[in-house]
């Protein structure tokens, strides 16, 4: 059976003294709330410092079809009870991935990674992106997991990238390391397309703005899902804001 304490070992452990300020805390939950209403994506933040859990954002408990966190949750055992065995071993895998992967970086260096990944809470698979966003000494004091739905239809699909770089990492689960990748990227024509659909312009509606015929934009579409391995424009578009592609 996994217990909290199997999220918290040596390899993640706050090996200072240091704390992160209270009000400086506050500012961050704050900051959270406004852009869970803003972009209605859910939040939580880890404080491994204390070793709990300082705020979920609420719309995260409705999607799944799971019963809220009390306002006093200070612990994983939330998490715990709506994952299943087999996704806990993963994410207690990712992380220890995820910690090893940041060992040796400078606290600026670390602050710029994001570890992306499915898994299935409670009855939905949602996207998760953490990143740390407090580091002192090498030390992860506070961290921040955004969440969404995913249009994954299976766990996994771990990836780690910085915004700066041409290449990401994906975590192999069957050979238990980090392969480095191109980075996908979007052309200036693939991304008009994406904001074009968000914006529920048709591909005839499309092809009149540019010039096209309405089969080269259907065309486009296509071979877009498939850079970007999906089978339709909503998932491209879910895919491509997870990932900042856009």
């Amino acid at each position: 059976m996994i217990r909290v304490q199997d999220f918290f070992k040596d390899y993640n452990a706050v090996k200072t003294p240091y704390e992160a300020d209270e009000s400086f805390v506050k500012g961050v939950i704050q900051a959270s709330k406004a852009h869970v209403r803003a972009s209605g994506n859910g939040i939580y933040i880890f404080d491994y410092s204390k070793r709990k859990v300082v705020y979920v954002s609420p719309n995260i408990a409705t999607w799944c079809n799971i019963q809220p966190p009390s306002d006093n949750t200070t612990d994983y055992n939330w998490y715990l009870k709506n994952i299943s065995e087999k996704d806990l071993q993963m994410l207690i895998e990712i992380n220890k991935i995820s910690f090893e992967f940041w060992k040796g970086m400078t606290d600026d260096e670390c602050e710029n990674y994001v570890v992306s990944y499915d898994f299935m809470f409670g009855e939905l698979m949602i996207n998760q992106r953490y990143t740390p966003i407090l580091v002192k000494d090498g030390n992860v004091i506070l961290s921040m997991c955004e969440v969404s739905p995913s249009q994954s239809k299976a766990s996994g699909n771990i990836i780690m990238r910085t915004a700066d770089s041409k290449y990401e990492y994906v975590y192999s689960m069957e050979h238990k390391k980090w392969l480095k990748v191109a980075q996908i990227c979007l052309t200036h024509k693939e991304k008009e397309i994406i904001r074009s659909t968000i914006k529920g312009l048709s591909s005839a509606a499309i092809a009149e703005i540019n010039g096209k015929s309405g089969n080269t934009i259907k065309t486009q579409k296509r071979n877009l899902c498939r850079k970007l391995g999906v089978s339709s424009m909503p998932e491209a578009i879910t895919v491509a804001m997870n990932n900042g592609l856009l």
